[in-house]
């Protein structure tokens, strides 16, 4: 097995491999290199103060769509900054109406995750507690002991009792101002209610445990 001269590769004709044969079948020269010429003779955007590659008809790809486009008014529409916002909202609403009609089938996919992922859902809430934690000077662990106290005296202000139903079993500390949207108040007595396990997630409208 004869190998190429100029590299490792099996010899294809002429004492050459197909890339450098090729190179010469074309080029005349084994060791020309197209991407090496496009590098030095890249020509540039004919527009003062235009530094990027050229397209088409001595013009970079932003400037000759501008050209092109000239005469179309819905162009200009498209590209502005009210048409893309409106794009945006709509694709927001079809998501939240996908995500509606599909609720099940999300809640099956995020609970498997949570099973074969124990490991990113600690360093996720490890990186949430930090983040809380910061406003009051704290470490993720010291703000999440923190916390378990402020349920407990929660408990205690509510004597161990569901505000809805009553109830005395599977119990939970609520924030009534959501500590994701209002941290600073996470840990305010005046922000937490005792709800058991089924009012809480009817509260929250998913099942949190």
């Amino acid at each position: 097995m004869t190998i190429c001269p100029l590299c490792k590769n099996i010899i294809y004709c002429k004492g050459l491999c197909e890339l450098h044969y090729g190179r010469y079948k074309r080029w005349g020269d084994p060791y020309y290199n197209n991407n090496d010429w496009l590098k030095n003779n890249r020509r540039i955007c004919s527009i003062d103060n235009c530094n990027n590659i050229h397209q088409s008809l001595g013009l970079c790809k932003s400037h000759y769509d501008k050209q092109r486009h000239k005469n179309n008014p819905e162009y200009d529409k498209k590209r502005s900054k009210i048409y893309r916002k409106n794009n945006l909202n709509k694709c927001k609403e079809t998501q939240r109406k996908y995500y509606r009609n599909n609720l099940k089938k999300y809640k099956d996919n995020n609970k498997k995750w949570r099973m074969n992922n124990p490991e990113k859902l600690l360093e996720n809430s490890k990186r949430y507690l930090k983040k809380l934690g910061k406003l009051f000077d704290m470490s993720s662990n010291e703000y999440r002991y923190t916390l378990q106290n402020w349920s407990k005296t929660i408990r205690k202000l509510d004597n161990n009792m569901c505000k809805n139903c009553d109830s005395i079993k599977n119990l939970n500390a609520h924030h009534i101002m959501p500590k994701n949207k209002f941290p600073e108040l996470s840990l305010d007595l005046d922000n937490g209610v005792i709800l058991c396990k089924k009012c809480h997630e009817q509260t929250h409208g998913f099942e949190i445990y």
